[in-house]
């Protein structure tokens, strides 16, 4: 048994080992193999070349024939085939080369490169221009290029056949790399050439290679980074689906890349980005810079030229190879270029995460000339990821590009800019040609729109090719891009046509109601570039503007003039008119609440007259205005025309910091007048080759402020012309303006808010504060006032930034009490939680003031939030204004329950007239106005009483109330024009607010009196203010215009008179049985002795008294009538000739006559 397994191995190793030899000896598949006995290999394309390689001659046979045969080869060598030349006496020639990469050492690609190719003529007919003579012979007829007298195929093992052919002469070498492992090239010749005499009428010679797909790179990229060439659809040529680019990129590769294209070849690659993120968009986008990866078939002209160019749109006529991107997944979606050649592919975008490529070449062509290999080419594909709700890309339907830019509630974000602000950029997919974007900008009720360009540039791809064989290209549009913009509703319909030819004609007319409806001509300051411009053409004139004196939008761009505006008047009420006040009263026009005023001379309207001719000026902006319905055409421009442009905050926030970036000034922005506005772009001839970019910022402006505005009162201090308002409902919520023209980001300076709460009578205000914010910056720290416990600023920087909100209660008219004051943004005094103020009457008022406003701050960043009610009280029952020649008053803490309505309200005494001033006794002692804790300590209670006076109101004297019982020696208070030398004539008489803190029981008194000066006081005032007058300049001294009337002072004083005061009183107040005098010296015994003992006798013996008294006068007045009778008589005899001279005295008591 072992035996018979040993015969049988050795058998086994015999035919092995000869079959190892065999092998051995035998020619690879890529080798022919000599007859003879020397087993001689060669390659294969030493057969029948020509030249002897086997020692039998076997490699040369008689009538041998490089065609029809199939060709192998080995990676590393080049192989070299030549057909020869057919005989013209035995057509048609057909001649087969099929070369099959077999894999491993034999490679897995074909690469033949065409050294010599003369195959028939090629007749290009009316379009094609790729071959050298053929330029000034293009047909008229239109004959249809083609080969009609032979040319070469190139099919592959698994693809369909495209019966594409090449045909002509080639100058230089064409490289060609299969897409599969076996190519045949089929050279077919029908009829012999016209130029058959002609040195070489035929030539057909190539090398070939065999490449193995890890050398490959360029087609397949390296082995670890293998490029994403998609997946092949089944049973077509080149149609490919790419999916999921952003993970690997994506490259769109001609067929055979990187190699000549197949003819007559039709391509479609779907590139879909199926996996989004969430709130994010993607688009496709497609490009090739590099002019070697770009290499569409074009003419010989186009590589003489020294610039870059392309051609696309009406340069691909007839069957030129071209590339077509369509918006979409289907042919019939938009297109957005069509490109047939060029230095380089701009980047294609679509709108939406998918796009066609669809490529197709011509079925007949012939190599490219001028040693220019056509290498196909690259595409790259990127994907874009932008968010969903961002305006980068148009939703809705693919025919439409509209975007609605809709503010949201003001009242959902107070103290922020989410939804009420932000940065537009034109598209960033491509816009098929005669595309119109629309941006409808939506506010709510009381909003305005501000809209400010950073850049706006239009960049020309494709320009003019002058190679006599551009068709099409003399019916170029007018312009090639249009912007438009409207303010409000309505429609309007411009007058330039596409259908002129030529430069952009100039800007339409707008009809306008407001000039009689008269067209007038848009300026081009209004639109154009002229915007800082030395020398504007289209003006004719000079314009010189400087920003920083010029522009202020609050004072003279939005709302018209204010109090730092030159154009202003001051009113008798509240201290500024509105702008655009006309001769006899009227008004151009002001929107109410918060809205436009009139614009007297705007700055978007650059005039260098001066302001007497400002009319005209007023007249061209006004006739922007259409009629009511219609919109008002704010902007037109064209192609290289710019809009006024904001360009300084395109810098980088990074680089400078956005605290450094002003704001946009009206020459460099846009502001509607209304709620709504229309942004209009339209693309004539789309934006792939003609790309127009812009990019601006955007906002909504709030303009309302709630409540109602609040004019000020006559004979008051002026309020705020801007931000003022009242409130009368009942409760209600209460904030900073959100307008953003009122800071330092809209270009404001400084800002002044007053906010009025007028209850009912019977009613108490309750204001909730909620939060403050000052921003940076501030100098004031916020404490408490130890004698009252109220918050108060404390200002560390005099010349410091001021911020502050102050609270008053506001017990009478034009007296305000501060109840309060806060001016940090924190404080340690004070924690978080809302706090909490009552009014004393049934008004309160609010400011809110910050100056130096940084330009970036707004409404974030300084603001305050306020909640306020009207809660109702029993009405106070005494009598708190007090008028007339003195008086007196208590109050007791606790109160009594009738009186305790009047807790906490303040007197106010006041003058009757205005050379009277005022004078007050109390009791206790005087405190420093801003004590220190030591001084807080000294005073035996917390209750006060703050003695106000001036205007604005702010504390004299605060007293200490001295304790109850015994009074001690009193305090005198008199009002500041009795101790400062104020002018005695003032427009107001002096008053002054006695204001009770009530902490603890106790109570405080005071009389009062109405005094005026003595004869002394009164010629030492005089004397002071004619110094102060002479020292400074001014009018004549008190005495010199005394005399030049004709009075002095009396030489007697006044009759009542209190020494201690040296002051004199009402005669009413004298001898009226109470002590008015601080002494009492009104009612002492030598000044009231007798009188009062009259007053004292018993009412019949006072009866009896003045009967007698009565019946005696007319006793009197009888016997003096009767002696007037008779002395009358006795002079009427005696008259002299020059008769008598009478003298008549009818002066005030104050003063007498020199001459009487």
């Amino acid at each position: 048994m072992f035996g018979y397994t040993s015969k049988w191995g050795t058998w086994f190793t015999l035919v092995l080992v000869q079959l190892v030899i065999m092998l051995g000896l035998a020619c690879r598949v890529s080798e022919f193999p000599c007859k003879g006995n020397n087993n001689i290999c060669i390659p294969l394309d030493k057969y029948c070349d020509g030249r002897v390689d086997c020692e039998d001659h076997s490699d040369e046979p008689k009538h041998c024939s490089v065609c029809n045969r199939t060709y192998y080869g080995d990676v590393g060598r080049t192989y070299t085939l030549k057909v020869p030349t057919p005989q013209w006496n035995r057509l048609p020639f057909l001649c087969h080369l099929t070369f099959t990469a077999s894999g491993r050492e034999q490679g897995d690609i074909v690469q033949i490169i065409f050294d010599s190719f003369t195959v028939g003529r090629f007749d290009e007919g009316m379009v094609d221009s790729d071959v050298e003579g053929y330029e000034s012979n293009v047909n008229p007829i239109g004959e249809l290029p083609g080969c009609p007298e032979g040319f070469m195929q190139l099919s592959e093992l698994g693809r369909p056949f495209t019966g594409g052919s090449w045909c002509g002469k080639a100058t230089g070498p064409q490289l060609y790399f299969s897409e599969t492992t076996t190519v045949t090239a089929s050279v077919k010749v029908f009829h012999p050439p016209k130029n058959i005499h002609e040195e070489k009428p035929f030539e057909f010679k190539i090398r070939y290679k065999f490449i193995s797909q890890t050398d490959a790179v360029v087609r397949y990229g390296l082995p670890d980074k293998p490029l994403e060439l998609g997946r092949v659809t089944p049973g077509t040529y080149c149609t490919r689906q790419f999916d999921e680019c952003y993970r690997n990129k994506c490259h769109l590769q001609s067929p055979n890349y990187p190699g000549m294209y197949p003819r007559n070849v039709t391509c479609y690659w779907t590139i879909r980005q199926k996996e989004v993120p969430t709130s994010k968009h993607a688009m496709i986008a497609v490009s090739q810079e590099n002019q070697h990866k770009a290499l569409v078939k074009r003419s010989i002209a186009s590589f003489n030229k020294t610039s870059r160019s392309i051609r696309a749109w009406s340069d691909c006529t007839g069957e030129r190879d071209h590339l077509i991107f369509y918006d979409g997944s289907s042919t019939n979606d938009p297109v957005l270029a069509k490109y047939c050649g060029g230095d380089w592919l701009p980047r294609v975008v679509s709108r939406g995460p998918e796009m066609l490529v669809a490529f197709h070449s011509s079925p007949f062509s012939a190599p490219l000339q001028q040693g220019v290999p056509n290498r196909g080419f690259e595409l790259d594909v990127d994907i874009i990821f932008t968010d969903s709700d961002s305006y980068d890309f148009a939703q809705g339907t693919k025919n439409t590009c509209e975007f609605h830019i809709n503010a949201t509630n003001p009242d959902d974000v107070l103290f922020s800019r989410r939804g009420r602000m932000g940065r537009i950029v034109s598209p960033r997919h491509t816009l098929p040609p005669n595309t119109t974007c629309t941006y409808h900008f939506h506010g709510y009720p009381g909003d305005l729109i501000w809209l400010s360009f950073t850049s706006y540039n239009l960049q020309i791809l494709q320009q003019t090719i002058q190679d006599n064989n551009t068709l099409g290209r003399a019916d170029l549009p007018p312009w090639i891009t249009r912007l438009r913009m409207w303010d409000s509703y309505g429609t309007y319909v411009s007058s330039k046509t596409t259908t002129t030819t030529g430069q952009p004609p100039s800007p339409p007319p707008v009809v306008s109601s407001a000039a009689g409806g008269k067209p007038t001509t848009l300026n081009q300051s209004s639109y154009g570039n002229y915007y800082y411009s030395a020398h504007n053409p289209k003006l004719g004139k000079n314009i010189r503007v400087n920003i920083d004196n010029a522009w202020n939008p609050v004072d003279t761009y939005i709302y018209g003039p204010t109090q730092s505006s030159i154009f202003n008047s001051e009113n008798k009420y509240s201290g500024y008119q509105q702008a655009g006040a006309v001769a006899g009263g009227k008004q151009s026009g002001s929107v109410v609440n918060g809205g436009i005023s009139g614009i007297k001379e705007s700055l978007n309207y650059i005039s260098g007259k001066s302001s007497k001719d400002s009319t005209s000026a007023e007249k061209t902006s006004v006739s922007l205005m259409s009629s009511k319905g219609k919109r008002r055409l704010m902007l037109e421009i064209y192609d290289y025309e710019t809009p006024k442009l904001c360009d300084h905050t395109a810098i980088s926030n990074n680089a400078l910091g956005f605290n450094k970036l002003r704001p946009c000034s009206p020459l460099e922005s846009y502001v509607s007048s209304g709620r709504d506005l229309k942004l209009e772009f339209h693309t004539h001839t789309g934006t792939a080759l003609f790309p127009a970019q812009f990019s601006l910022n955007y906002e909504f402006v709030d303009t309302e402020q709630g409540g109602e505005p609040w004019p000020g009162r006559r004979g008051e201090d002026p309020v705020p012309p801007l931000c003022s308002r009242v409130f009368r409902k009942r409760k209600g919520n209460i904030q900073v303006p959100r307008n953003v023209f009122l800071y330092g980001r809209g270009g404001a300076k400084n800002i002044t808010c007053l906010y009025r709460f007028e209850a009912g009578s019977s009613e108490r205000v309750r204001l909730v504060l909620h939060n403050v914010t000052f921003g940076e910056g501030t100098t004031c720290t916020t404490d408490s006032d130890l004698h009252t416990g109220r918050p108060r600023c404390n200002q560390l920087d005099p010349e410091g930034r001021i911020t502050e909100l102050r609270l008053f209660d506001v017990p009478f008219r034009d007296v305000k009490i501060q109840l309060g004051c806060f001016c940090d943004n924190s404080s340690t005094l004070y924690s978080n939680a809302p706090l909490t103020f009552i009014s004393n009457s049934r008004v309160m008022e609010l400011t809110f003031t910050v100056n130096r406003l940084n330009i970036s701050e707004d409404f974030a960043d300084v603001y305050f939030f306020a909640s306020y009610e009207f809660k109702r009280v029993s009405e106070c029952r005494k009598r708190l204004k007090l008028k007339g020649s003195g008086g007196e008053d208590e109050i007791k803490y606790p109160m009594k329950s009738q009186d305790s309505s009047c807790e906490g309200l303040s007197w106010c005494i006041e003058a009757q007239t205005l050379e009277h001033s005022l004078f007050v006794q109390t009791w206790g002692s005087y405190l420093p106005v801003d004590p220190t804790s030591e001084d807080a300590m000294r005073c035996h209670t917390k209750n006060r009483l703050i003695i106000y006076a001036g205007r604005p109101l702010k504390p004299m004297r605060v007293i200490c109330p001295a304790q109850s019982g015994p009074r001690p020696t009193s305090l005198h208070i008199f009002s500041e024009d009795w101790t400062n030398g104020q002018p005695l004539f003032t427009n107001k008489p002096v008053s002054l607010v006695l204001e009770p803190i009530l902490k603890e029981p106790g109570d405080i008194a005071f009389t009062w009196l109405e005094i005026y000066r003595t004869r002394n006081s009164l010629i030492q005032q005089l004397d002071l203010q004619a110094n102060a007058s002479v020292m400074s300049g001014g009018a004549p001294s008190g005495n010199d215009t005394l005399t030049d009337i004709g009075f002095y002072p009396k030489e007697s004083d006044c009759e009542y008179k209190c020494p201690e005061l040296d002051a004199c009183i009402a005669g009413n107040l004298w001898c009226d049985g109470h002590n008015n005098c601080p002494s009492g010296f009104d009612e002492s015994e030598q000044e009231c002795g007798s009188a009062r003992k009259l007053l004292e006798l018993p009412g019949g013996v006072f009866a009896a008294l003045g009967c007698i008294a009565a019946a005696i006068t007319a006793c009197l007045i009888f016997c003096i009538f009767g002696l007037l009778r008779k002395r009358k008589k006795t002079v009427g005899q005696k008259m002299t000739i020059n008769g008598t001279l009478k003298k008549d005295f009818n002066k005030e008591s104050l003063f007498i006559d020199p001459a009487s």
